[in-house]
């Protein structure tokens, strides 16, 4: 064998290791990608489970609608915007402008944020829309855009999946039916 023969046979040779390490890499860095992803959305499912998340999103629920109609309503807000024991709607406008930050750079996939907490964000921002316009009054527009394009998404994602995103082709199964509702007699 010619040393010119062998050079070019250790040549391809390395080449085919390099390309076999690139390859390897790629698919690893795919399952880190993966692996953070999952830790992402966990992360967020841990937080939405805790106490003070359930509390806020209770109050905004239940509370903020009438308190929001009320005139002193926006100097409060104005006024103790960051005292979260007052105005408790002000965790969920910032937790959710954290996740829409997430999303907007692809720090977290959205498709299946979507499809876990649409629902829930688009009902969120609704009942948080008056509350957020108070605050761009005197703070600007970019105020909570991040939550607003997390909003705007989850809309579109319902629009898309009227009907959920159950996967085509999958048997659904049969529910019994709802009990009935026992009315009392007025005789």
């Amino acid at each position: 064998m010619s040393p010119e023969l062998i050079s070019a046979i250790a040549s391809v040779a390395t080449f085919v290791v390099i390309a076999a390490t690139a390859i390897a890499a790629i698919i690893q860095l795919r399952h880190l990608q993966s692996s953070n992803q999952l830790q992402a959305m966990l992360a967020i499912n841990e937080r939405w489970d805790t106490p003070e998340m359930s509390a806020a999103d209770h109050y905004v629920m239940a509370e903020l609608p009438t308190k929001v109609e009320r005139a002193e309503y926006a100097a409060s807000l104005l006024k103790s915007r960051r005292n979260r024991a007052t105005h408790p709607e002000i965790f969920l406008c910032d937790i959710w402008e954290q996740i829409g930050t997430m999303v907007k750079y692809r720090l977290i996939s959205r498709d299946p944020l979507l499809d876990i907490a649409s629902g829930a964000i688009s009902r969120q921002w609704d009942n948080l829309g008056p509350t957020i316009a108070i605050l761009r009054q005197a703070e600007g527009p970019s105020l909570y855009e991040n939550f607003e394009y997390l909003a705007a998404l989850s809309k579109e994602w319902q629009t898309a999946h009227p009907l959920g995103a159950y996967p085509s082709g999958a048997q659904r199964l049969r529910l019994p039916p709802p009990p009935t509702r026992q009315t009392k007699d007025r005789s």
